[in-house]
């Protein structure tokens, strides 16, 4: 992975984060609004059938609501994880450094496993494309840091 589609990924992973960002704060927002109003029905204390069925739609909608959120969340989460950038490519790239040699094959592998999460081999062409692991590269840089401290 060159640094340039390193960069090209960052950017679109932090344009995904930022859309996320603002789909959280407009249900945040819709939370709250919702959480006002079945308040006020709640304290009505009204018999009125028709108010009854509103708060349970409310409700309803809220819990849809927060469910929603809290699945946003999640998915926000995952996307900050999978950030790398330049200097974390850089760190994982051991199997360009001249330790690689002096590890053993056991080792070679348990890294490789960290870095790559697909290899495809086009017979045709002779060409060999690698897709990275964006959280193993981070999990492989936190190891690295670890043995550095």
């Amino acid at each position: 992975m060159k640094y340039e589609q390193v960069n090209e990924l960052k950017s679109s992973l932090e344009k995904q984060i930022d859309k996320l960002n603002k789909e959280q704060a407009g249900l945040e927002s819709k939370i709250s609004d919702l959480g006002r109003h079945i308040e006020a029905l709640d304290r009505s204390k009204s018999k009125d059938i028709s108010l009854n069925n509103r708060l349970l739609s409310l409700k309803e909608e809220l819990k849809d609501s927060e469910q929603s959120l809290s699945r946003f969340k999640a998915k926000k989460s995952e996307l900050q994880d999978s950030l790398i950038d330049q200097s974390d490519l850089q760190r994982a790239m051991v199997i360009t450094s001249p330790i690689w040699d002096t590890l053993f094959p056991a080792e070679q592998k348990r890294i490789l496993d960290f870095l790559l999460k697909e290899v495809d081999y086009d017979s045709q062409t002779g060409t060999l494309g690698l897709t990275l692991n964006e959280n193993g590269i981070k999990l492989l840089n936190e190891e690295v840091k670890k043995g550095a401290g």
